[in-house]
């Protein structure tokens, strides 16, 4: 697997600040054109760019998501050096995933709506004056725009924190403190709420800040879902599906934000159970329902996908701050591809220098010459000589007669004669111009 070029936290870092520049420049981009607008039509240039900012958030979210996506995409391309599916976006299973995120989010958003009404937190008092004033036709249209518009913010929000984030935290922190930091940031996002908020509704203050435990809770059981699941498809549709049918069907503020309600729900409890202007999410009452589905999803094993695309960041990066050999297979010392060391941030150190190849050849040279199964071009011959004849072990009798002294010749024909086992050492004599004997039998 190829080496990331940088330390996880650096990654996490340049990705951050590209955000905010990217975040920075879209919005002044908007800001600018509305100023223009405004100063042709003879209005208040600012008035006219914070209306806008506050009517359309969601649509001002929207409008910075894709440059925010592409520069992911940059980042996890040219820094992680993985493919942006890897993040958990692969086509295989997609629709399996999808639909059964809409559902668990569907099935999660009536039973939370069932819980407030049912302890008298909630009324439903008849169809909504938007739906009233503009029919079913605008309102089905508007339902449209707003789903896509949640299906947006689902897929970025995702990718950004169950995606990118939860990855590299994995890599440099572990698996509990990546879920439980990508959980935290998550949640404290979430107070910028406040500047799109109206000030004048009572208690907005207190059911944002009541609101961060469960946003962190949900933050946890979206990791949890791309896990169990090995795509981030689950938690996107999830994620999506809770925005809408909470705000959009059931008629209670999402996150703070106004959108299009299909029916007119009055909020009648206090804040810590009706979580007030902020919705659901600020409301105690969710809190057991959330650790419920945490421990339901704590329960099942992680997905073999998910493990896979987690490990093999987390191994190629743990070889890249021990500086060890990416790939395992010998160096050859005539090819000039630069050599596979890397630096702790990933860059290639030079080629070997001219002395060091030759110091490597000369004891590769060395090693292949002590190899004991060697050929015999590349043996020198070894002067060994034999200290005592019982040394070789006969194993055939020669004669039966008793032992003489045999003059060399007759030794000589004697041996030729005689199957002799093999014997690994050389003999010390030089060669002569008498006929060399048969080989022996192996």
């Amino acid at each position: 697997m190829p080496t990331p070029r940088l330390h996880p936290f650096f990654r996490l870092l340049i990705a951050v600040f590209g955000t905010i520049v990217v975040t920075v420049v879209v919005v002044g981009v908007i800001g600018a054109i509305m100023a223009f607008a405004a100063m042709l039509g003879g209005q208040n240039a600012i008035q006219e760019i914070t209306r806008f900012f506050t009517d359309n958030a969601l649509l001002s979210n929207a409008l910075v998501y894709p440059p925010i996506l592409l520069w992911l995409w940059f980042c996890r391309r040219y820094f992680d050096r993985r493919a942006f599916v890897s993040l958990g976006l692969r086509a295989k299973g997609f629709l399996g995933q999808f639909a059964g995120g809409i559902l668990c989010g569907f099935l999660t958003c009536a039973f939370t709506f069932g819980v407030l009404w049912l302890s008298g937190n909630v009324r439903v008092e008849g169809w909504s004056p938007a739906l009233q004033s503009g029919g079913w036709s605008n309102a089905v249209n508007a339902m449209l725009g707003w789903a896509l518009m949640m299906l947006c913010v689902g897929f970025m929000e995702e990718i950004l924190f169950r995606g990118y984030a939860l990855h590299n935290l994995h890599v440099w922190l572990g698996a509990r403190a990546a879920i439980g930091i990508q959980a935290a940031i998550f949640a404290l996002i979430h107070l910028g709420n406040l500047a799109q908020m109206d000030r004048s509704t009572p208690g907005a203050v207190l059911a944002t800040w009541l609101a961060m435990p469960n946003i962190f809770l949900i933050g946890i059981f979206f990791a949890l879902c791309y896990l169990k699941t090995g795509s981030l498809w689950f938690p996107i549709a999830f994620h999506a599906a809770w925005n809408f049918f909470l705000g959009c069907v059931f008629s209670l503020p999402v996150s703070g934000l106004p959108i299009f309600k299909l029916l007119e729900v009055k909020v009648l409890g206090g804040i810590p159970l009706s979580g007030g202007a902020f919705g659901p999410e600020a409301s105690l009452l969710l809190t057991p329902i959330l650790l419920a589905l945490i421990f339901a999803a704590s329960r099942v094993e992680n997905h073999r996908q998910a493990e896979y695309d987690l490990e093999t960041l987390r191994a190629s990066t743990t070889a890249m701050e021990k500086e060890e050999i990416m790939d395992d297979s010998p160096i050859d010392l005539d090819d000039d591809r630069e050599n596979r060391f890397r630096t702790r941030m990933g860059k290639r150190q030079k080629e070997l220098d001219d002395e060091t190849r030759q110091t490597l050849r000369l004891l590769n040279d060395a090693k292949k010459e002590s190899a004991p199964f060697a050929t015999p071009s590349t043996l020198a011959p070894l002067p060994i000589e034999i200290s005592a004849p019982e040394t070789i072990a006969p194993v055939a009798i020669i004669s039966q007669t008793p032992k003489t002294e045999a003059a060399p010749e007759e030794t000589e024909a004697a041996h030729e004669e005689t199957e002799l086992p093999p014997v690994a050492t050389r003999p010390s004599t030089p060669p002569t111009d008498k006929p060399e004997p048969p080989a022996p039998r192996w």
